[in-house]
């Protein structure tokens, strides 16, 4: 059973530990760095000894691989069948016997090897960690007394411009078609950004993101009520989309449309959206809450006593709940990471390659 448990969830148990009483009274920015800071440690720690829980396996069906942009190491380049049948783990050759079977070599952002058109090669790796980011006052957020306008399409492109033809509102455009500004290139991101099913609501451009709300519609014209809601970045590049979720730590999906959104560094805030679920207007931070998952709670104990640590240290407090589950924390991941694997691999040792590994 894998454990689930958001990003905000951990801040404000933190805030519980620390004694603190409001998140405002600390940066934003502070929050974020420290939180992806302790992420990054544990992510790394567990590809070494789990390796399987994040890693990524792929098919190379060229001698010449380029490698993902963002892989943060190789595991394993091996041959099989598929992933159930019995694997034929390459070793990493030297420059001067890369033509050699069975071995692989990595340079640089490239993978070659020999045998990957005449067999079936995979490559494992361990991506690098997701950028952790929570939802700026989700359990306190502001309320409006009326539902404000919903923001004009006026957009802050920055560097990107959006070709509209006439005054059709963005949100209901057939096409989709951006270009940097000052250049004449165009890119048509209508099959990416349009979904089969839904109808767009909100479309909010705030370099480098874009704020979009999508509404459910049965059999193309009957709207439903159901809203989704994304961020969108790199529209011109890798085209990365994250769902808007700042109440899934309720335990059910957020059904938010944006009213007003831009993206704010500083102090995290930035989005007015219209809760469909009560039909109440609140303003929100703009980031996405972010779902920390592994099959052990030692990972949410380390970085919420660690947290707790950060804060308890900005209000110059010296708190012994904090103290002890620091302590407490660090003595149960050091113990969980230090996991002796050295059976596993005496036992492949004395067991040695079978007739599978050859057929």
């Amino acid at each position: 059973m894998q454990l689930k448990c958001y990003a905000s969830d951990i801040i404000y148990d933190a805030m519980e530990l620390a004694q603190a009483k409001a998140i405002n009274s600390f940066s934003f920015r502070d929050i974020m760095n420290t939180l992806t800071e302790l992420w990054a440690y544990c992510y790394e720690r567990i590809s070494q000894v789990d390796s399987g829980f994040y890693s990524v396996v792929m098919p190379i069906d060229q001698r010449l691989t380029r490698l993902p942009s963002m892989l943060k190491q190789s595991i394993l380049v091996f041959a099989s069948r598929d992933l159930s049948s019995p694997r034929k783990v390459y070793k990493e050759a030297g420059y001067n016997d890369m033509n050699s079977p069975w071995t692989y070599r990595i340079s640089g952002n490239d993978l070659f090897c020999w045998d990957a058109p005449t067999r079936r090669v995979w490559l494992e790796y361990v991506p690098e960690p997701p950028f952790l980011t929570f939802t700026k006052n989700n359990r306190d957020y502001k309320i409006f007394s009326t539902v404000p306008a919903k923001q004009d399409d006026i957009f802050r492109y920055g560097m990107f411009e959006l070709v509209q033809e006439g005054e059709t509102p963005a949100a209901e455009l057939n096409e989709y078609i951006f270009r940097t500004r000052g250049s004449t290139e165009e890119v048509n991101l209508t099959n990416s950004i349009k979904r089969e099913g839904y109808e767009i609501r909100s479309f909010i451009l705030d370099h480098p993101y874009l704020f979009i709300s999508y509404e459910h519609v049965l059999n193309g014209d009957t709207p439903t009520g159901d809203f989704e809601s994304y961020i969108i970045e790199d529209l011109l590049g890798a085209f990365t989309r994250k769902r808007y979720n700042p109440f899934d730590y309720m335990g059910r999906d957020s059904n938010l449309e944006f009213l007003s959104a831009k993206y704010n560094d500083y102090t995290g805030m930035g989005v007015v959206v219209l809760d469909h679920d009560d039909g109440v207007a609140k303003e929100l931070g703009w980031t996405p809450d972010s779902l920390v998952t592994y099959p052990s709670n030692v990972v949410v104990n380390y970085l919420r006593a660690n947290i707790a640590k950060r804060f308890a240290s900005l209000n110059n407090a010296t708190i012994m709940a904090v103290e002890e589950s620091l302590v407490s924390s660090t003595h149960e991941i050091s113990k969980f990471l230090k996991k002796d694997q050295s059976a596993w691999s005496k036992m492949n040792n004395v067991t040695g390659p079978t007739w599978a590994d050859f057929l």
